[in-house]
């Protein structure tokens, strides 16, 4: 395991509850309710590992300071 993955198991999101919600939304009760639950929050963790490790990514190609994409954001608040 690398440094970076470290500090993401360390700082896990928790979405237990959000899964249970839309678990019993789906109908889900007893023990299907339990082993839906536990596929669902195994899915969980590398799914928000892949979204930082795209981010990472995506961030490393960027090249130049983001001064540019800045100033076409903001270019209407400087003319007020």
């Amino acid at each position: 395991m690398n440094k970076l993955n470290s500090k993401r198991i360390q700082g896990d999101v928790d979405f237990s509850e959000e899964i249970l919600k839309e678990l019993v939304e789906k109908g889900y009760s007893g023990k299907q309710l339990i082993d839906e639950f536990k596929k669902m929050k195994a899915k969980v963790r590398p799914a928000v590992n892949n979204i930082i490790e795209e981010a990472e990514r995506k961030a490393k190609e960027y090249e130049g300071t983001g001064d540019e994409e800045m100033k076409d954001i903001f270019e209407d608040i400087e003319k007020i």
